[in-house]
């Protein structure tokens, strides 16, 4: 699918939630490797949004994401945090967690290009990441960047 919005689209950002947990820190406070924390992906992805909401960097949360956020359960197993599979989640919620991954992948995209929970940028000089918002900026606002097959002209 990923290759499919790469060829119709151009640059598209993957994330697997069935590959490897990440070697990133956990947060700033919790400099442990997410991999020692984390038994899969998606609760890397789970904890890492409350590790960015508990250290005020998440706002305007739609309620659909947190009450999907909160009715998802965990538990400890193996010394490290699970989250529950989908399947599990809906034997007692009523639905599928979309608004939660979306905040989930956004937190991850955040991440990836440098953020890290618990971290101030105030005061502080930018990191690469800021910079990498910039580009991707410029390459949405401008329309010549998008490239569309020839059959669509």
């Amino acid at each position: 699918m990923l290759s499919i919005f790469r060829r119709e689209w151009g640059p598209v950002v993957g994330i697997e939630e069935a590959g490897k947990v990440s070697d990133r820190p956990v947060s700033a406070v919790n400099p442990r490797p997410a991999s020692e924390e984390y038994d899969r992906v998606v609760s890397e992805l789970c904890f890492a949004v409350r590790e960015f909401a508990c250290n005020d960097a998440l706002r305007m949360m739609p309620p659909e994401a947190i009450k999907e956020f909160c009715a998802r359960r965990w538990e400890m197993r193996s010394k490290k945090i699970r989250v529950e599979t989908k399947s599990e989640m809906r034997k007692h919620y009523p639905r599928s967690p979309d608004y939660a991954d979306s905040v989930s992948f956004a937190v991850e995209l955040a991440r990836r290009l440098g953020a890290v929970a618990g971290t101030e940028l105030k005061n502080q000089p930018q990191n690469d990441w800021m910079e990498w918002q910039r580009e991707y900026d410029d390459m949405i606002a401008d329309e010549n960047s998008f490239m569309y097959p020839s059959s669509l002209d």
